[in-house]
């Protein structure tokens, strides 16, 4: 035998011994990452169903489209997972089922109509909650919602309830009464458009309301809003006829992100941009002249409903949704109640009352 084949089967003999110290060596220097140091089980989370419920988002504002759920370790604030669930064609979702670290403490979010990606981009808790989502981020014309909760393990149920709540607010008056005699006398008297003005356009996924940088609307309306802003912020009845002192049926809800600022700045009072009040605004078309009366809705939160059940008008209106009127010119009351619930757990009234 040469002494070439020789050598060649002495290396050949030596090379899985080599392969093998190198696989161990590797083994032993490698950080296991969390899901391989630790079992994970199936949790699925369940989100209850809403009380039915007209904006083109109107008629999905319960609907859920799609699910989000993003759990954060609770020892060090990391994601420990992350998971999506997206509804085909025209159907819904009602669940969305991840994988937990076993014995790992957590606090959850769960999402509901947000975009792919608006979630699952946060690495760490204190980042998802600085983070913002936007009044037109929901999906297929549907509204935001979230719902959160803390577990110290995996349940042994395997499964969690969710109740959602929505970003948003919804914005409604339900009728308009002029007991003006002279307005009847100044020509034909009709409802023109009602809007929202100062509005919040975003508002951070930790639910707390902010004003951040985003507003529509800012004390008067905008020209050139996008179709979807404009859906929801604005309701032009094109010169509905009022013709006595009976209440108009004017029900439309219209959307906004909570505002948290309370103040008296308007645009007389005030000559450039201030974060201010949102502000419902009606516009009645007095012998072709707009008379506009704007309503304070004050300190907003998410998933409230500002209710107007009738608007009173006394008087001359102002000259834009931003300025004030005589507080005798106008009768109104705002209720604010939970978006699905009928009672009333607070309200507010003109000073008039």
């Amino acid at each position: 035998m040469s002494k070439t084949v020789s050598s060649l089967k002495v290396f050949s003999a030596l090379v899985p011994a080599v392969l093998s110290a190198a696989a161990l060596v590797a083994a032993c220097s490698r950080t296991e990452l969390p899901e391989e140091r630790e079992s994970r089980e199936s949790v699925s989370f369940v989100v209850s169903g809403f009380v039915p419920t007209r904006a083109a988002v109107t008629a999905s504002e319960d609907r859920v489209v799609s699910l989000d759920v993003i759990a954060f370790r609770q020892d060090n604030g990391q994601v420990d997972v992350s998971r999506r669930v997206e509804a085909e064609g025209s159907g819904t979702v009602g669940s969305v089922t991840a994988e937990l670290s076993s014995g790992v403490p957590v606090d959850w979010y769960v999402v509901a109509n947000a975009p792919e990606g608006a979630v699952s981009a946060y690495a760490s808790k204190a980042a998802f909650l600085a983070g913002v989502t936007t009044l037109t981020q929901g999906i297929r014309s549907t509204l935001v919602m979230m719902g959160h909760g803390s577990l110290p393990g995996v349940p042994q149920s395997g499964s969690v309830p969710v109740s959602l709540d929505r970003y948003a607010c919804k914005v409604t008056i339900q009728s308009v009464a002029v007991e003006w005699q002279d307005a009847f006398n100044m020509g034909s008297v009709s409802v023109g458009r009602i809007v929202l003005v100062n509005v919040v356009g975003s508002t951070p996924w930790s639910g707390t309301p902010a004003g951040g940088d985003l507003w529509y609307n800012k004390a008067g309306l905008d020209a050139g809003l996008p179709a979807a802003v404009e859906d929801m912020l604005v309701k032009d009845y094109g010169g509905l006829s009022v013709a006595s002192s009976s209440p108009v049926d004017v029900e439309s809800p219209l959307y906004c992100m909570p505002n948290p600022v309370a103040n008296n700045d308007n645009a007389k009072n005030t000559d450039h941009w201030t974060p201010r009040t949102t502000r419902l605004a009606v516009e009645l078309l007095i012998g072709g002249v707009s008379n506009w009366y704007p309503i304070d809705l004050g300190s907003m939160l998410s998933n409230r409903h500002y209710l107007i059940r009738k608007l009173t008008v006394t008087g001359p209106g102002s000259a834009g949704p931003d300025y004030p009127v005589e507080r005798s010119d106008v009768r109104f009351t705002v209720s604010v109640v939970e978006w699905d619930i009928a009672n009333v757990p607070a309200e507010f009234t003109d000073n008039n009352l």
